[in-house]
């Protein structure tokens, strides 16, 4: 799906709420059926699609049909039976009419009927959605998301990231001075010491947030590092990912110098546009107050992680003030990685080892360090069948059989490295961020 047909999904989207509130203010029963044919058309349009794409339908047709569950509750609509049959069909339930015994008989109380259904603000009051369900944070526990034990990953991994870590450590340090002397800090500027990490997939930007981590856990006294990814928080069901973002800041603030990191912030916060449905601008601007300043509605420092800089909303990235790129592996990264977890299956020859290092280093030119992975993993597997192959159960066997060049060069020719200039050249360049 590209991003003409993503734009387009959500101007259906828009649409499809447009509908669905014309519906419920005019108390027009055949325009709600007309909604929801609307959303099983989105239905049909997902069968079409596979992956990510046909997720992406479904996620917003629940969203939708949830929307209107909402609506139909929270103005005691009596709907017709056959679109709470078809509604259940998606395992989109509605409560089922209170019955009275009257009698020995069993009645039905009378709904609002939906031609004269309450509008909000006038005599009646309100409903509020009957779910049954009292989690309505729908399994989301912000506490499970904060680190409890010390990463041993550290900032020493990152050594030619001086300038970089002196700017995180900065940021920490203003923060912290700002709780310290909140008064004053009322006083400044709205400049938020908060961070942009970007950088390539793969370029280890997760590495260097645990790297955050144990330097916030170590240094700062009651420090606490939540490492959040923006699926633990969106969801299709209306108003929950604001009540998880809540939730996420109320835990947050138990703690004297809480570091949140919301990794793939882009899909959190995207950039508003007047076809971005109504979800999407709310839970938007509902982050945007939480992160309006260190010593305004949040005292956590916000690390945004992201490997799409410009899809973030222009408020949000403005408030992420301190940059830090993570870029790909140089040959002397991608030699270092190589030294630490492949020579073992290289052998003892120094020559030949120094040889195979300086081939593999070559061939991984732009390589993320995910690639790296995943030739440790196929070169071990190799070596491991290769030494294990016709021998008897050994607890004291230690050394592998060393793999030959040609078994080297087998598994170096699968590298898929997707390296895109186009993309790196507008990562590195801020200007064309816009």
């Amino acid at each position: 799906m590209d991003l003409n047909d993503r734009n387009q999904l959500r101007l259906l989207s828009m649409q499809y709420e447009n509908a669905l509130q014309h519906a419920v203010q005019c108390s027009d029963k055949e325009a709600l059926g007309y909604y929801l044919q609307a959303v099983m058309a989105q239905h049909s349009m997902a069968r079409m699609l596979s992956g990510e794409d046909a997720e992406r339908h479904n996620r917003e047709m629940y969203r939708l049909l949830n929307h209107m569950r909402d609506e139909i509750l929270r103005l005691g609509i009596e709907i017709p039976d056959s679109l709470r049959q078809q509604m259940c069909l998606f395992g989109i339930e509605l409560p089922e009419k209170q019955s009275v015994a009257v009698n020995g008989n069993t009645s039905v109380p009378p709904a609002v009927p939906f031609d004269n259904a309450a509008e909000p603000g006038k005599d009646q009051a309100v409903k509020k959605p009957a779910t049954g369900n009292d989690d309505t944070l729908h399994g989301f526990d912000p506490a499970s998301l904060r680190f409890t034990k010390v990463p041993s990953e550290s900032f020493a991994d990152f050594g030619e990231m001086s300038e970089e870590i002196q700017g995180v450590v900065a940021s920490l340090d203003t923060v912290k001075k700002m709780h310290a002397f909140p008064k004053l800090a009322e006083q400044l500027a709205d400049v938020s010491p908060h961070v942009l990490l970007y950088g390539p997939p793969g370029g280890g930007k997760t590495h260097f947030c645990k790297a955050v981590a144990n330097y916030v856990m170590t240094t700062f006294e009651n420090g606490a590092f939540f490492l959040v990814k923006a699926g633990d928080i969106r969801d299709y069901l209306v108003g929950v990912s604001e009540r998880r973002l809540k939730a996420l800041f109320e835990e947050v603030e138990k703690y004297d110098m809480p570091v949140v990191c919301i990794d793939e912030i882009d899909t959190l916060c995207p950039v508003r546009d007047a076809d971005s449905p109504q979800y999407i601008t709310q839970l938007v601007a509902e982050f945007q107050q939480y992160i309006n300043g260190a010593a305004g509605s949040t005292k956590a420092l916000i690390i945004g992680a992201t490997n799409y800089p410009w899809r973030i909303e222009g408020a949000i990235l403005s408030r992420l003030s301190t940059h830090v790129f993570v870029d790909l592996p140089d040959e002397k990264h991608i030699r270092d990685y190589l030294i630490k977890r492949v020579t073992p299956f290289f052998g003892k020859d120094q020559c030949f080892v120094d040889e195979m290092l300086d081939m593999c280093a070559k061939r991984l030119e732009n390589a993320s360090y995910r690639v790296l992975a995943w030739l440790w993993l196929e070169l071990g597997s190799r070596a491991f069948m290769k030494t294990t192959a016709d021998r008897a159960p050994d607890s004291n066997l230690a050394d592998f059989v060393p793999l030959t060049r040609e078994e080297i060069e087998s598994v170096l020719a699968q590298a898929k490295i997707d390296y895109n200039p186009e993309y790196m050249k507008r990562l590195k360049n801020r200007g064309l961020w816009n």
